[in-house]
């Protein structure tokens, strides 16, 4: 089980220059020290969909890489992260790395619908964890009760959620679920 006490810390990525939280000392966090953070190529392909005055809505924002990089090319972010500690990973980084203060974080899972459901986690990062037992590949590490809502039942009237432009999902096989809790 990951405990609070576990080794979190910042580091400064290869690619962009930017700092961000991540769990230290498993193979993930190592491959990160050394080569860069996953996918920059790709976020850096996203830029083109965003506007200044556009809404991004990062749905499985794990340590916030796509949500700190692709900041600066919109009005306003949503963050969304379930797990527990990589959420505070998510926020550290948000808070480090975002001087536009433009980037709201949310600890919650979407979904088709509301409730509670139990979030397995696959890798000590906290990537790969998923609320769909079934579609996991790897040998359960842990699992948390985590908190589910639609898209729908946010507060998507506020002026933060108007004009989305662009949407990540990257939530381990309940991408149909989040579109079906969606307008």
């Amino acid at each position: 089980m990951l405990h609070p006490k576990e080794e979190m810390d910042y580091f400064r990525d290869k690619h962009s220059g930017v700092e961000f939280c991540m769990k230290m000392g498993n193979p993930t966090a190592d491959h990160i020290l050394s080569h860069g953070i996953f996918e920059y190529n790709i976020i850096q392909w996203c830029v083109q969909f965003l506007n200044p005055s556009g809404v991004f809505l990062d749905i499985g924002a794990h340590m916030g890489t796509y949500s700190v990089l692709l900041a600066p090319h919109c009005a306003h972010v949503h963050a969304f992260e379930p797990q527990a500690v990589t959420y505070r990973c998510l926020q550290g980084s948000v808070q480090r790395s975002v001087p536009r203060n433009n980037v709201s974080t949310h600890r919650l899972a979407l979904g088709r619908e509301e409730g509670t459901l139990t979030l397995y986690q696959v890798s000590p990062d906290g990537g790969g964890s998923s609320i769909r037992r079934e579609v996991l590949h790897q040998p359960i590490l842990d699992q948390e009760e985590v908190q589910v809502r639609r898209l729908d039942d946010l507060s998507l009237n506020d002026p933060s959620y108007n004009n989305i432009c662009f949407l990540k999902l990257d939530v381990e096989g309940n991408e149909l679920a989040v579109l079906q809790g969606g307008y």
